[in-house]
């Protein structure tokens, strides 16, 4: 949403095309609200927060792909969800383009290995949930009660 109002798709932000910085950062951000509920409601974190966290996570990351494929404007009145289903879209977009630089240099078709790229931001997201998990267990609490 935010690239479609200002050109800057954070999710996509990454250094040396292979450490996804800001997909780390969305998956910390959408995970974030486990780990303020926890924090308000006094509960550790179990294995199933840490499932729900990472399922919210992959779900978010889905949302991002979807939110953009439903923003995405062709031309001429027409959208892109008027003219290909969700799933031929995320056939399609992981392999058309990659920007690199300061200035987001349009590299061109970047084929197969848009998927591989689209797997790393995956991870990045999943790690980014994760990291929240991991500050959540090492918050202290009461030795007492737990």
């Amino acid at each position: 949403m935010i690239k479609h109002f200002t050109g800057f798709d954070i999710f996509t932000l990454s250094f040396f095309v292979f450490i996804p910085a800001g997909a780390l950062i969305c998956g910390a951000a959408a995970a974030s609200g486990y780990y303020f509920g926890a924090l308000w409601l006094h509960i550790r974190p179990t294995f199933l927060i840490l499932a729900q966290m990472l399922l919210v996570a992959a779900i978010a990351q889905v949302a991002i792909y979807y939110g953009e494929y439903r923003l995405l404007d062709l031309g001429e009145r027409k959208m892109a969800s008027d003219v290909v289903s969700f799933k031929h879209y995320l056939d399609i977009y992981p392999s058309s383009t990659l920007r690199v630089g300061r200035g987001a240099v349009d590299t061109g078709t970047v084929g197969s290995f848009g998927r591989v790229l689209a797997l790393i931001q995956f991870l990045g997201f999943i790690v980014g949930g994760v990291f929240v998990y991991v500050m959540l267990r090492v918050y202290p609490v009461c030795e007492k009660c737990g």
